[in-house]
């Protein structure tokens, strides 16, 4: 009798257990970087949209993650094409990527530094600020270990004003109604630079907001705001919507100005939004670009960085397909491309296997 009540004491004490420790583990979140461990690959492959499919054998192959941006930018879209084609060639060279939407580039760039994501794709001029601790990382150290493995596409700066206005150049904007963006994003840096070049300050403009991206675009279809600031890789369906939608236009941004911004920002390159590609648009614009680049930490082995290289750039045709943001992507662009945080080694070791001099 009493060994049977201790058998019953025994199997209620493992149950008790076996339901706790579920309990504890199921509720363990996951943080970028990880996989929950009670998710199976089969539930990753039908309910999980974000993240690509765990890895199992990891013993053979290295999981990687790269961080985007929203779902609704064009991070997101070459981040997954990139994760894809990674994880298409797997066994041929043992890596596997995860891709994560998040807030974008400061995040990103927090997060290489904290160690929780291996690759990023940023825009340059935040990624700038953060090797050197200046603008938005000011307050931080710099982040030495940042390390440029290439770059993607450009995101050329549109000044867009009413098709109806009057305003045609960019000094008529003083004195309207615009949006600068939302702190730390691509609109709030470009303004800053644009203002420092005009020497304009926030007094000589009828209101000024701070609007993200899609209530922008609201407000200024309903005639709340005369201009906004925007920096996308193009085509980008933003665009598309204000210029056929809402009888947008961009404002030309003079070479003189160009030069201005230049001088505290390097990485700047002059550009054009050409004539024809939008609505209310027959003319090509000049303006200037950031890029959108690739990223990794030092922390991270040359090989592994040598072969994400190769699996991207030795199926270039592949790779442009990913976006229509890609099309102009040439691996010649390197030779000629001085950057200004270093290449990782693996990149620099790929670069120069192919004769590109760096």
């Amino acid at each position: 009798m009493n060994l049977h009540f201790s058998m019953v004491r025994c199997i209620i004490g493992l149950f008790v257990f076996f339901v706790l420790t579920t309990i504890e583990i199921s509720d363990a979140k996951v943080v970028p970087g990880t996989v929950s461990p009670t998710q199976s690959s089969q539930e990753d492959d039908q309910n999980d949209k974000h993240y690509d499919k765990k890895l199992i054998d990891t013993k053979t192959k290295v999981n990687l993650t790269l961080g985007t941006a929203s779902e609704s930018g064009v991070f997101y879209p070459v981040g997954r094409g990139i994760s894809k084609m990674v994880n298409k060639r797997k066994l041929k060279y043992g890596l596997r990527f995860i891709t994560y939407s998040t807030s974008g580039s400061l995040y990103n760039l927090q997060a290489i530094r904290n160690g929780e994501l291996d690759f990023a794709i940023s825009r340059y001029d935040l990624a700038y600020e953060a090797y050197r601790g200046i603008g938005n990382f000011k307050n931080q150290e710099p982040l030495t270990n940042l390390r440029f493995i290439a770059t993607l596409y450009p995101m050329p700066i549109g000044v867009i004003v009413n098709k109806k206005s009057e305003m045609q150049h960019l000094k008529d904007i003083k004195g309207k109604r615009i949006n600068i963006g939302n702190p730390g994003s691509g609109k709030r840096s470009v303004a800053n630079m644009l203002f420092k070049a005009m020497k304009w300050k926030n007094s000589d403009f009828q209101r000024v907001t701070g609007l993200a991206t899609r209530e922008m675009g609201n407000i200024f279809c309903k005639g709340g705001i005369d201009v906004i600031i925007e920096l996308l890789g193009m085509p980008a369906e933003f665009y598309d919507r204000i210029t056929q939608k809402c009888m947008g236009k961009f404002l030309p941004i003079p070479s003189d100005i160009v030069l201005k911004v230049q001088r505290e920002n390097p990485f700047v390159q002059q550009s054009d939004i050409l004539g024809g590609v939008y609505p209310h648009n027959p003319n090509t614009i000049p303006t200037f670009q950031i890029g959108a680049i690739l990223l990794s930490s030092r922390r991270l082995s040359g090989d592994v960085v040598f072969r994400v290289c190769q699996t991207i750039f030795d199926n270039i045709d592949e790779f442009k397909k990913i976006h229509p943001a890609l099309l102009l992507f040439n691996l010649n662009n390197v030779k000629k491309e001085q950057t200004y945080i270093p290449y990782h080694n693996g990149a620099k070791e790929y670069y120069l296997k192919l004769g590109l001099t760096m």
